[in-house]
């Protein structure tokens, strides 16, 4: 070569490379969504990244510190399925699919078909206004209104169902004509004044998980801490949480 002279650039080798980094399967969490005849791929991601810089095409679906993305333990998750209320803490959309998740775990081939389960209401055994016909454990009655003196005896025991009744162990899916129908209803009564109680109507269900409530001869505290407890062993077979090294 003459002094002065470069050879032109081999490009092959970089041109290979770029094409190998192309074809490297992205594990990005995708979506994809077909409207018609139109078919769009949605990508996900965690980032640090402030929502003003968000282009046109993005939708920030949560937004949270980074340090709060993360995957509960089993344990944390089986505390939460007995304690923590549920519904009003989550969209009912999202509840609704694992009240719906949970009664196909309960299922056998041999139990009858049940409808679309996406589509049924969510059924407070204990009903969220039970102060009427559901007497607290010591055997008092609560006011309409829940509000008692914080040095009433009622008061701990008011405060310890107002948050049960919203938890897991408490709720189920039932079809939109029979949770209007059950309302406020007792559990279980020999009052003529009834025609049914919610035990006689959770019972003849086709739900498994109704059934389930309906063996139970009483349905209070500790009967909603029972049914937690198995419930929760069946949350943690659907969704198991990561193996802590």
């Amino acid at each position: 070569m003459r002094p002065g002279r470069h050879a032109p650039a081999d490009t092959t080798h970089s041109t290979q490379r770029k094409e190998r980094t192309i074809q490297i399967p992205t594990i990005t969490p995708s979506i994809e969504v077909t409207i018609g005849r139109e078919t769009r791929l949605y990508h996900a991601f965690i980032t640090n990244a402030p929502t003003t810089l968000d282009a046109p095409a993005t939708v920030t679906l949560h937004t949270a510190p980074l340090d709060t993305v993360r995957f509960p333990t089993d344990a944390k998750v089986a505390i939460a399925v007995r304690t923590r209320a549920q519904y009003g803490a989550m969209p009912q959309a999202r509840l609704r699919f694992i009240l719906a998740e949970l009664e196909i775990a309960a299922r056998t081939p041999f139990d009858p078909p049940c409808g679309q389960l996406d589509a049924m209401w969510i059924e407070h055994v204990l009903p969220d206004a039970w102060a009427e016909h559901w007497l607290l454990l010591s055997g008092s009655h609560a006011p309409p209104d829940f509000m008692v003196p914080a040095d009433d005896p009622r008061h701990s025991e008011i405060g310890v169902r107002q948050v049960l009744k919203h938890s897991l162990g408490n709720l189920t899916p039932l079809t939109s004509s029979g949770n209007q129908r059950l309302g406020n209803l007792p559990y279980a009564t020999e009052d003529p004044n009834f025609k049914i109680s919610k035990r006689e109507a959770l019972g003849s269900s086709l739900l498994k998980m109704n059934v389930e409530i309906a063996a139970s001869d009483s349905w209070d505290e500790e009967d909603i801490r029972l049914r937690a407890e198995q419930l929760a062993g069946r949350v943690i077979a659907l969704w198991p949480g990561p193996t802590v090294q």
